[in-house]
């Protein structure tokens, strides 16, 4: 008889009885494995994430989320300083998102610094996902909706 453990592919072995973050997906280390020092709780609003403090994420939980999600993967430094990088373009871009809907306008120069940053923020998903050898474009697709929340306070 075939038990179930036979039919997980070889690659994918795990021990039964031990918990894993995902079994079937590299990219996650056991939780028994994961270090969690230098990162700080899972805010609903905010994110912390080696020293660094955001300030205007409250603005979109998915981005949240996607962060919060991704500092829980095996990374090497060089995926750690993109992480951050990712997670401070982000910041700059939702202040500027925030300021916007605050005064109901956006300036030609801050549209431009917001279509830059989800350029910088893209380019830095396509770093991560070719590292960890997986596509993380599904975690970021809120990006270009926060640049269509603020096309209505755009005058030319």
């Amino acid at each position: 008889m075939v038990s179930l453990m036979d039919l997980t592919p070889k690659k994918h072995k795990f021990e039964v009885g031990k918990v894993h973050s995902n079994p079937y997906h590299s990219l996650f280390k056991p939780i028994e494995e994961q270090d969690d020092s230098g990162l700080v709780g899972d805010d609903h609003e905010q994110v912390e994430l080696f020293g660094f403090h955001s300030k205007h994420y409250d603005v979109c939980p998915s981005a949240v989320k996607a962060i919060n999600t991704l500092k829980k993967a095996r990374m090497t430094e060089g995926s750690k300083d993109i992480l951050i990088q990712l997670a401070k373009i982000q910041d700059d871009f939702f202040e500027i998102e925030k300021k916007a809907i605050k005064e109901e306008k956006i300036s030609e120069e801050d549209l431009k610094g917001m279509i830059k940053r989800l350029n910088e923020i893209h380019h830095r998903v396509g770093m991560l996902s070719a590292r960890f050898k997986s596509d993380l474009r599904k975690h970021f697709v809120y990006t270009t909706g926060h640049i269509f929340r603020v096309l209505p306070h755009y005058e030319n």
